[in-house]
């Protein structure tokens, strides 16, 4: 069976030979579809839709391999596995089997899927500790925009089921903010599902290389607010008491330490580096402490360019 996965996992394996900046964490696997993804994300380059490169997800290569090759050249390198599907005639069937083979590797599993009904997902669930939900607009006006598949509603009910089924903090929303959201939006989203038991894992809109920017993306400096009010909101707190959306600053001390809050956000494990910034800058979700660590000035810049105190 052919899958793709992000070049940086095969390059911890040894499979690609490309020099690593950070290394990945976690195994990212991405179900193959030659003539692309049946959904119609606007902003996604394995749609069939869009004229970018399948061998793209947001700015990282994913080159095509046969899983033979994985498990030959299978290194204990990674804290996590994470299988995304596509959708594709048979697909369901295919991520059961690509869960049941790299279940033999002893390494915690996730699942990044599009909604499933309720008995697949009982099935699939038995092999992994978290689940990834891609509903990746902020609000239903933005969804409608991007043209997601299935409804806002089928998204929610489903994340309503994953929560049910793994339990509460094992369901990891994927946002993408920079398609035309308010930031309002992504906080209100946060508080509803962090009631439901889920959180959500932040990315920023980018182009994939070579093809038409389409979304008007969002500021680094707009970007480490959400941050910040994701972060107050997983300590307890209301982010809107902090933060003033109206002038986009941070309107009083904050009780959290706001370097805390630029980390990738995921899964246990998860770490994706340079999957949505060049490394050049600037780098909206960092990988690591050693990376921020490089870059500490200019995150340091970017968050006084928000602080108003």
């Amino acid at each position: 069976m052919i899958v793709r996965v992000s070049i940086g996992s095969l390059a911890r394996l040894g499979i690609e030979n490309i020099a690593l900046i950070d290394v990945p964490t976690t195994l990212y696997v991405l179900q193959y579809a030659p003539n692309g993804c049946i959904a119609r994300c606007a902003f996604c380059s394995q749609s069939h839709r869009n004229s970018s490169s399948r061998e793209y997800l947001a700015r990282v290569m994913w080159p095509a391999v046969e899983l033979e090759v994985l498990e030959k050249h299978w290194k204990h390198v990674f804290v996590r596995i994470c299988i995304q599907n596509v959708l594709k005639r048979m697909f369901v069937e295919e991520l059961m089997t690509l869960l049941k083979f790299f279940e033999r590797f002893s390494t915690p599993l996730s699942l990044c899927t599009t909604p499933l009904p309720s008995k697949v997902l009982e099935d699939l669930a038995k092999y992994i500790d978290c689940l990834g939900i891609g509903l990746d607009a902020a609000s239903p006006t933005i969804f409608e925009s991007v043209e997601k598949p299935f409804t806002w509603s089928t998204y929610i009910r489903f994340i309503e089921n994953g929560v049910r089924m793994l339990g509460k903090a094992k369901v990891w929303v994927h946002v993408v903010a920079g398609l035309g959201e308010d930031l309002r939006d992504v906080v209100k989203l946060a508080k509803r599902l962090t009631k439901l038991g889920a959180y959500i894992a932040l990315f920023n809109y980018v182009a994939p290389p070579k093809s038409e920017r389409r979304f008007p993306g969002i500021k680094v400096e707009h970007y480490r607010l959400l941050q910040i009010a994701l972060k107050l909101l997983d300590e307890g707190y209301d982010p809107e008491h902090y933060i003033d959306f109206d002038r986009l600053i941070v309107k009083r001390a904050l009780p959290i330490d706001p370097l805390e809050a630029v980390y990738t956000r995921g899964c246990p494990g998860c770490n994706r580096p340079f999957y949505n910034e060049s490394p050049r800058g600037p780098i909206y979700n960092f990988s690591s402490r050693s990376l921020l660590e490089k870059h500490i000035k200019e995150v340091e810049q970017e968050l006084q360019a928000v602080n108003a105190l």
